[in-house]
């Protein structure tokens, strides 16, 4: 994609993202963070309000600013879509041409997403009413399901350009219409190679696929001069409860550990469906005195645990329905904070890590291949240090917040030209 127009125009773009504010929603208010201190203006929509005990501390700011979607009763979305329908005839009548070309053909995961497609159409005409009274110029959608369908129809109706970021459930368990998504689109942003290969492989326009990171703010991530001295060591993880995240893995690993007499303790921070299942696990394979199992924890603690941990490991699978990982965020924090990891080598974690140079790699669902790459790390001061040193390298280089706000505002900035120069959506 080509950038036109002046880099210093000021430029006014919407984001959209489920439950904006919540703990997993970290990457998207911080990346808004950089964008706007390069002086771009972002109005912020999200789908549902994230519930009180999943907001941290330092996204109040952006819940209170925040436009929640879904806190207006069904009727007046409805009725303002109803209104922007009738205040734009001939917008609407190719939106609902689009609409039903989308219901009757397009690619979904089950039958009931096609009559989803009706309610996120009518939400997108009430979002397309606000974007247009907030003078939007493009929006950007986190997500490649719900938030990108919304996004899409609303920009239609606006009258202006949409990209979206695609990460991984909603690719890989939950994607609907994505080759209708990605071909409407002024861009679409994958978070690694290997979305985009999934993408492509689906049919969609190679063309209008970008690789863009997640990232982090490295400034907020004090490299640690030297590893904690714990005794026994602390083995730490955290996560959604779900299948992909693998702590059935994890779980048998530790009993491994426990049966060498190999001396740990470990967290395993998160909620999820699988909590209980995963806390009976422990219970017997005898881990109850070395695993603490505390739910969820605000962005804070988990910073805390962190700078505490000897290792950090997170072992994805890949989950029966097919579902997977991206390129965990948590993997990120750790490896900028300088804590050591061990991973597998599902979908993009090995764009991430390196096996050997900046972290441990084990077989996915290997639970005694995954027991020894935490026991050589525990066991072998120096290769942490190595690996931990090498992995802020990374972090630095790659997966860095701001040098990924540049490339966005690059990409939002052409998107915004060319539809000036085409005059409408599709």
């Amino acid at each position: 994609m080509k950038v036109s127009g002046t880099a210093n125009q000021p430029m006014n773009i919407a984001y959209l993202a489920p439950e904006l504010g919540a703990l997993t929603s970290t990457f998207i208010y911080r990346e808004v963070g950089a964008l706007r201190k390069r002086g771009v203006t972002i109005a912020l929509f999200s789908t549902s309000r994230p519930s009180d005990s999943q907001i941290s501390e330092e996204a109040l700011a952006i819940v209170e600013e925040t436009c929640y979607l879904y806190d207006a009763p069904a009727h007046n979305i409805a009725a303002g879509a109803a209104r922007h329908l009738i205040r734009h005839p001939l917008r609407s009548g190719r939106a609902l041409a689009l609409l039903v070309r989308d219901v009757l053909f397009a690619q979904t995961s089950t039958p009931a997403d096609r009559l989803k497609m009706f309610w996120h159409f009518l939400t997108g005409c009430h979002l397309g009413m606000l974007l247009e009274q907030s003078h939007v110029e493009h929006i950007h959608a986190h997500f490649a399901h719900v938030p990108a369908a919304i996004a899409m129809y609303a920009a239609h109706m606006a009258g202006i350009s949409f990209s979206f970021t695609a990460h991984a459930n909603d690719l890989f368990e939950r994607g609907t219409a994505l080759k209708e998504k990605v071909g409407r689109a002024a861009f679409t942003a994958v978070i690694s190679e290997y979305n985009r290969r999934f993408l492509e492989g689906r049919g969609c326009l190679a063309e209008r696929i970008h690789l863009v990171h997640c990232g982090l703010d490295v400034s907020r991530y004090d490299f640690r001069p030297a590893p904690p001295e714990n005794s026994p060591p602390l083995v730490f993880s955290v996560g959604r409860f779900v299948e992909k995240k693998g702590f059935h893995i994890l779980i048998r690993a530790l009993a491994l550990l426990q049966q060498q007499q190999i001396s740990f303790r470990c967290v395993i921070a998160g909620t999820g469906p699988l909590f209980g299942p995963i806390q009976a696990q422990s219970e017997s394979l005898g881990l109850a005195g070395c695993l603490e199992m505390p739910g969820g924890m605000p962005q804070e603690r988990v910073k805390a645990m962190f700078d505490t941990a000897d290792v950090f490991v997170l072992p994805c699978v890949v989950a029966e329905s097919g579902d997977q990982d991206g390129i965990p965020v948590a993997l990120m924090e750790a490896m900028a904070l300088g804590v050591p990891v061990v991973s597998t080598g599902v979908s993009g974690i090995p764009e991430l890590i390196a096996d050997g140079e900046n972290g441990l790699l084990a077989g996915a669902g290997d639970p005694a291949a995954l027991a020894q790459a935490i026991r050589q790390i525990m066991q072998d001061s120096a290769l942490g240090q190595r690996l931990a040193k090498q992995a802020r390298a990374t972090i630095e280089e790659h997966f860095n917040v701001e040098t990924i706000a540049t490339n966005l505002e690059s990409l939002f900035r052409a998107s915004i030209a060319m539809q000036q120069q085409t005059g409408g959506t599709e």
